[in-house]
């Protein structure tokens, strides 16, 4: 839950500089968190969770719109992982191997 601001920070620069794949990259990322502090605790704050200091309670998310969130996420990354990567920035055996 803590890399959640850290993963939005990749996924706005991934969608700023048209990198689709680290944008798929931050959505796995993401969603793999989310699955573990989930399966961990039940409920978790998700939709509210990186506000920061704009929201420092957060609303806990039901389990169950936590796992659909989880798999949009994945979908979507699967789709940004297929795509041809229309950016100067990409995760290559040169580049950010993550």
């Amino acid at each position: 839950m803590y890399a959640l601001p850290n993963i939005n920070t990749i996924l706005k620069k991934a969608e700023a500089s048209n990198s689709n794949h680290f944008s798929g990259i931050a959505k796995v990322l993401m969603a793999i968190n989310m699955g573990l502090a989930t399966d961990n605790w039940d409920d978790v704050p998700f939709s509210q969770a990186s506000l920061g200091v704009e929201n420092t309670t957060p609303a806990f998310d039901a389990q169950q719109t936590v796992y659909q969130e989880i798999d949009a996420l994945l979908a979507e990354a699967i789709a940004d992982l297929g795509q041809a990567n229309a950016s100067e920035f990409s995760p290559t055996s040169t580049g950010d191997i993550v």
